[in-house]
């Protein structure tokens, strides 16, 4: 499994305000929706649907961060949902920033 996202604009305001709100936490969860699809090397992909200012946050502070699969609101898979779900940028992994293709 591998969690993918396209959205890169990062408000430094905000990630700011989840530090001061998680500055006493031990973890966060974030939320991930099943892609429908696999990458190249056949992992299969999750979309980051909320919290990009969270887990940096989470990251700055040091704190666990994991994930749990939501129910797919966009009622869509593949290159549908990617469509659907496109923010402001390429697809990346999360966990390493490197573009999925």
């Amino acid at each position: 499994m591998k969690i993918i996202s396209s959205q890169k604009f990062i408000n430094y305001d905000i990630v700011d305000e989840k530090i001061e709100k998680y500055n006493n936490r031990k973890s966060i969860t974030l939320p991930i929706i099943d892609a429908g699809i696999t990458d190249l090397d056949g992992n299969d992909l999750f979309i980051l649907i909320d919290g990009h200012h969270s887990k940096i946050a989470a990251e700055e502070l040091g704190i666990e961060i994991s994930y749990e699969e939501v129910p797919n609101e966009y009622g869509l898979v593949g290159d549908d949902l990617l469509i659907a779900a496109h923010v402001d940028s390429d697809w990346y992994y999360v966990d390493s920033g490197q573009p999925v293709w």
